[in-house]
């Protein structure tokens, strides 16, 4: 599997340099100027499962990251709890990463469509041991009510070099782009981890499909069992508007999963017909779903015009990973606007995954109030409810944040 990557990354690389010698006439290379383009701090954590994996609170846990956008390089600091709680032991990795992106311009095929690739380099460094941050990841769960951890760390404290390149050949066409890229990532003495995909982008949405492989260069039990559940096919998602940069992916084989939110600074706002909410929903169950008749859920809804797509994800009880997952699918009519009030009918088609379990199926319909602030921002109130073919019903009431 190697010897794979290291062929596709020959591959990318020749192709762009041929490129530059073929299409000499026409194309050019990207190099930016120093600037303050962007700030952005985030937080990761596996218990942000979509409903799609579990939330197994354990190999890389959390995570906590800062960075800038410099122009001509950029910096970011990276802070990774990963644990193993069969073995009972765990490390830390805090380190810094600095990137130098390079953009080439192969060739216009069209007059709206555009062959380029892009190269992003770059050398960092880490220490893995004890950064102190089991210290951080108790404080939390003594916050949220629940289990302590106490979890040996590694003998010996170490600084880890890192290499990285990221590559890929794009076809751009307006505001859509279609990539193919590689990834290589080699923390010297620790890892290695190479990937390879594709990647479809579409306004500020993207979506990817790849192949990870990665190794274990050290006789770690933690980072053996990371390795492990990390490796394989590879799908995800990441949004980029306004304030924010969301990023998921998950191992549909292994059920592994992490999601990544950034809130960033003196980015420039995308206009976009892609709307975003981000927020909380309450579901009343009138029979008992063998689970608490009342429950809440993290929501994420994607609107494209009239038509939206969310998932409600349960992440847990008392800390225990679950798998809980509501779906739909639906149609949203606004019925008139009032300034910047904007009520409007959902209807939509659920589908109910408890536990990994059973599966249910059903039909709801919601009214939704948005009121709009800021240009491109929003509070989003729903009340409504849904009947399923096990002929149950559950009402739900909920509440988001909209990028608009």
């Amino acid at each position: 599997m190697f010897r794979f990557y290291k062929r596709f990354t020959l591959f990318v690389l020749i192709s762009l340099i041929c490129s530059q010698i073929v299409f000499s006439k026409e194309s050019f290379i990207t190099l930016n100027k120093f600037s303050l383009n962007q700030l952005k701090f985030g937080m990761g954590n596996d218990r942000w499962s979509n409903g799609i994996s579990f939330n197994m609170d354990d190999q890389l846990t959390y995570s906590i990251n800062i960075g800038a956008d410099l122009g001509v390089v950029d910096i970011d600091m990276i802070l990774e709890a990963y644990t193993n709680k069969d073995t009972k032991t765990r490390y830390d990795l805090i380190g810094i990463d600095a990137t130098v992106p390079i953009g080439f311009k192969i060739c216009s095929l069209n007059n709206s469509s555009t062959l380029f690739s892009a190269i992003k380099t770059g050398i960092g460094g880490f220490v893995y041991g004890n950064a102190g941050l089991q210290d951080i990841q108790n404080a939390l769960h003594a916050i949220m009510g629940i289990y302590q951890l106490d979890l040996k760390y590694p003998d010996k404290t170490l600084f880890i070099p890192k290499v990285f390149l990221n590559a890929a050949i794009s076809i751009k066409k307006s505001a859509f782009e279609l990539s193919l890229y590689t990834f290589l990532d080699y923390k010297i003495g620790l890892e290695a981890n190479e990937e390879a995909g594709i990647k479809a982008k579409a306004d500020t949405f993207s979506a990817f499909l790849g192949y990870r492989g990665m190794q274990s260069l050290k006789s770690d039990k933690t980072l053996e069992k990371w390795v492990e559940k990390r490796s394989g096919m590879q799908v995800g998602y990441e949004i980029k508007k306004g304030v924010l940069d969301a990023l998921y992916w998950t191992n549909p084989l292994t059920r592994q999963g992490y999601g990544n939110i950034n809130i960033s600074f003196f980015s420039p706002y995308i206009e976009s017909q892609i709307k975003y909410h981000f927020g909380k929903t309450w579901y009343v169950f009138q029979k008992n779903y063998k689970r608490p008749v009342f429950e809440n859920f993290n929501s994420i809804e994607i609107e494209y015009k009239n038509v939206f797509i969310a998932t409600h994800f349960n992440t847990g009880i008392d800390g225990k990973p679950m798998d809980n997952g509501i779906f739909s699918l639906g149609y949203k009519q606004k019925l008139y606007q009032f300034i910047f009030i904007k009520p409007s009918v959902k209807f939509s088609h659920f589908s109910i995954s408890k536990d990994d379990e059973e599966l249910y199926f059903g039909f709801g319909a919601n009214i939704n109030l948005n009121i709009e602030f800021l240009k491109h921002y929003g509070l989003s109130f729903e009340f409504g409810g849904t009947y399923l073919i096990s002929d149950e019903f559950l009402w739900s009431i909920g509440a988001s944040i909209d990028l608009i």
